[in-house]
């Protein structure tokens, strides 16, 4: 396997694309990546039609369409990609191809790293809400399904998304427009495109408590609750069983006594009045409380850039687990 590994590395050292790469990450795309063989006089593409991913020439000749040129192993033109760039390709002789499967790899490689001649193509807002550190642990499979699960809302200025005391039924990501984020006529903070928020109403079962207003026309994703909770604690927050070598932190030293959603969120605003004195260089295993709290306080501590395991050793009925911080 490892084997394998390698030659597909040493063939994609042979493409502009990635012969500036680290050994890191020209591994990551060789994971992503694949050889094909063709036989003479076949399509690879037909004008009219679409491919995912990036063909690259390997071995022999091809005839590509709309570019109204012909391209063989060797020449300058091979050296990049033959696909996206042409509407039809058609082999001359037998070829061997390299597929490139780039949907994941702008986020594997880092959202801001784009190799040239890839067909990859992230959206502002997905830029900038995969980029958040709290999703930094979730996978592109993962990912890409959790975009495919979003309902698309198109809201007009003025417009309330969600309103203070309503009840949690949707994580939201702005995916277009800016909005004001207020409560009781002050104004707490303004989103932007890619920005997302109504995670803690979700995870503890509260209320809004805020009210978030459309400053100008725009469009919003919404994400149904059983879907979100299921991606953060499945994917987006690190669930260990025994803490590792790092912090422990009780969430129950941040609570008052009950297990309420107001209680909980006191809890919680209480942890994020704490995260300037927190180490952030150190490793937090968060402990105690119930289950959900665990969860978003890890969530809580990651988006703040501090790194955070959730420590799940209780059977999720309230009883507090680990020793306090």
């Amino acid at each position: 396997m490892r084997h394998a590994s390698r030659m597909l590395e040493k063939q994609l050292r042979r493409f502009e694309p990635f012969r500036e790469m680290s050994s890191s990450e020209l591994n990551t795309v060789a994971r992503h990546a694949q050889v094909l063989q063709m036989p003479a006089q076949r399509w690879l593409v037909r004008p009219g039609r679409q491919l995912n991913g990036s063909y690259f020439l390997l071995r022999g000749k091809l005839s590509c369409y709309s570019l109204d040129r012909r391209v063989h192993c060797g020449a300058r033109a091979a050296e990049r990609a033959v696909y996206p760039g042409a509407l039809g390709i058609k082999t001359r002789t037998a070829a061997q191809l390299l597929w490139v499967d780039t949907a994941p790899l702008s986020f594997l490689l880092g959202v801001h790293k784009e190799p040239i001649g890839l067909d990859i193509r992230l959206e502002a807002w997905e830029r900038r809400f995969l980029a958040a550190p709290g999703l930094k642990n979730m996978q592109p499979a993962s990912w890409q399904r959790f975009f495919a699960q979003f309902e698309e809302q198109l809201v007009w200025e003025g417009a309330d998304v969600v309103r203070y005391g309503d009840e949690a039924a949707h994580f939201f990501v702005l995916k277009s427009g800016f909005a004001n984020v207020h409560r009781s006529g002050r104004r707490l903070a303004g989103l932007a495109a890619g920005d997302f928020f109504g995670e803690d109403a979700l995870v503890l079962g509260a209320r809004r408590n805020a009210t978030i207003t459309m400053e100008q026309d725009g469009v919003v994703l919404r994400l149904p609750k059983d879907a979100f909770l299921d991606a953060l604690g499945g994917e987006i927050v690190r669930v260990v069983v025994t803490p590792g070598k790092g912090r422990l932190l009780n969430v129950a030293n941040y609570a008052e006594t009950g297990v309420g959603a107001e209680q909980c969120a006191l809890a919680l605003g209480r942890l994020r009045e704490s995260i300037p004195g927190l180490d952030r260089g150190a490793t937090y295993y968060v402990t105690g409380g119930r289950v959900v709290e665990r969860v978003l306080a890890s969530f809580i501590l990651e988006q703040r850039g501090i790194e955070a395991y959730c420590v799940d050793a209780s059977s999720g009925d309230g009883t507090p687990v680990g020793p306090g911080a």
